[in-house]
């Protein structure tokens, strides 16, 4: 839950607007919204928001991402004209919004459990949702989609991921060896339980960001993003490698205590160094069908929820009886969806599970169960946002050059990866949805006829050389035959 803004935590807030304006001023877009998203991820409070009426609570995400969506529409009106928004895989976004008003439609009646009254949904609550939608789901991924085009745009993504995993690695060592403090010491309130941050023996950090769950998944992201650089052969640091860096990564990544981001790392590494882009784009094609598939095998009681639970009790009993939990709030909210299952039962928590006193007894772990708020409509769209890309990208890679071909099944594999963890996890920023955009807009834009790019092989750098050198002889050998005419 919201706590009050402590002073230092609202100065942090206030500060987005004034930086949106210095590096829009300086940089590209691109490269503005890399630094202040990735930037806001890391460093900005968590759990702390101004309240604006009409508004949703302005905390991190939105503040950041509203500065970004004003600064593109100054200084990126082009490239947002040139790319046609709200159009093609954008209508997803279109209809999410229409679903918006399907379930205000659908919800006109208070809810009353024991001594909770849950309130009707009315059109203020359809304009918030519609403000609250757009600024986390449209945004993001048009940012993604419109301003990162190019091979130079994937390098800088990538990059980013890296040098924020490279910047925030003083401060996991602290955590690390002192417990998740830093949130605590800098903004003066906790971001989290504490009992959360005890894993294994050790402490599971989490810096600034709002669990050590999404610190594990952006270190395991900025992993798959330095083996993709290095396989390019780009040097993301000048003081070493980016296979020094990719392994320095990697390792990192184990010291975390996530096990779901350790598999994560286990099994997408390899696949990342070893095997050619085209089947990295095929096993995260794999990754997203299963991703699909997921929510309509919890449905149908497909998936070996209990088998699941029964070999992992074979490991540890305190984790099996956590993924039982899991399953078994999974399974009392998906009955209580299916009870409007097209545009779900909206905000205010009304599609929580509570008890005849009127206590909320729901736990929502998976992102997508949150979705699931505004029925399989928006579930459906999301879906869509998140993982069509991934196919967008296996279609395209072809007509990419090769040695651009790592970059785009490196962002595919970051945002595949960011998506999964969607299913166990929540949302805990903004970066899947925009790794998704990203990931759309390379894909059209690195295959465009003529796309260039850092390194593209398809221009012939010393064909140019060449053929330079012969008109600048031509004219040489022609130069003194004029002059004698004239003369």
């Amino acid at each position: 839950m919201p706590v009050q803004v402590t002073p230092t935590a609202a100065v942090a807030l206030a500060l987005v607007p004034p930086a949106s304006i210095a590096a829009f001023s300086r940089w590209r877009p691109a490269k503005a919204i890399l630094v202040l998203l990735i930037g806001a991820t890391l460093f900005l409070p968590e759990r702390c928001s101004f309240k604006v009426p009409g508004l949703p609570p302005l905390d991190k995400h939105t503040i950041t991402l509203l500065c970004l969506l004003i600064g593109v529409m100054i200084t990126g009106r082009r490239q947002l004209g040139a790319a046609k928004p709200l159009r093609g895989i954008d209508l997803c976004i279109v209809g999410i919004l229409i679903g918006c008003i399907g379930t205000m439609i659908t919800n006109p009646e208070p809810l009353r459990y024991g001594k909770t009254t849950l309130p009707a949904l009315t059109q203020s609550d359809l304009i918030s949702d519609w403000i609250f939608t757009f600024l986390q789901v449209g945004t993001p991924f048009l940012l993604g989609r419109v301003f990162f085009r190019t091979s130079e745009d994937a390098i800088l993504l990538l990059s980013g991921f890296v040098i924020g995993a490279l910047i925030y690695t003083p401060f996991i060592m602290i955590e690390l060896r002192l417990s998740p403090q830093l949130h605590r010491w800098i903004y003066g309130f906790a971001q989290q339980s504490f009992a959360e941050t005890k894993r294994g023996g050790g402490y599971r950090p989490a810096v600034f960001m709002a669990h050590g769950l999404a610190l594990a998944l952006f270190v395991s992201a900025s992993a798959f993003g330095a083996w993709a650089l290095a396989r390019r052969k780009y040097k993301v640091v000048k003081f070493a490698s980016t296979t020094v860096v990719a392994l320095w990564c990697s390792a990192l990544l184990g010291l975390l205590h996530s096990t779901g981001a350790l598999i994560y790392g286990i099994v997408g590494i390899p696949v990342a160094w070893f095997t050619k882009p085209k089947t990295q784009l095929r096993f995260a094609a794999v990754i997203a069908i299963i991703i699909a598939l997921y929510p309509i095998m919890r449905l149908k009681d497909w998936f070996p929820a209990q088998a699941l639970v029964d070999y992992t009790a074979q490991k540890s009993q305190e984790r099996a009886q956590s993924i039982a939990t899991r399953f078994s709030n999974e399974d009392a909210f998906l009955e209580r969806a299916l009870l409007k299952p097209y545009f779900g039962w909206g905000g205010w928590s009304r599609g929580h599970v509570y008890t005849p006193q009127g206590v909320d007894d729901s736990i929502l772990d998976g992102a997508w169960l949150a979705m699931l708020q505004r029925g399989f409509v928006e579930l459906t769209f999301d879906g869509m946002l998140l993982l069509f890309p991934v196919f967008m990208a296996l279609r395209k890679v072809d007509k990419v050059a090769k040695t651009d071909q790592p970059l785009l099944a490196g962002v595919a594999m970051v945002s595949i990866y960011y998506t999964l963890d969607l299913l166990p996890n929540g949302n805990f920023n903004r970066l899947p949805m925009f790794c998704a955009g990203a990931l759309a807009g390379l894909s059209q834009g690195m295959s465009a006829p003529g796309a260039g790019g850092l390194g593209n092989p398809n221009i012939n750098v010393a064909a140019v050389r060449a053929l330079a050198a012969e008109l600048l002889a031509r004219r040489t050998r022609r130069a003194p035959a004029l002059t004698g005419g004239r003369s």
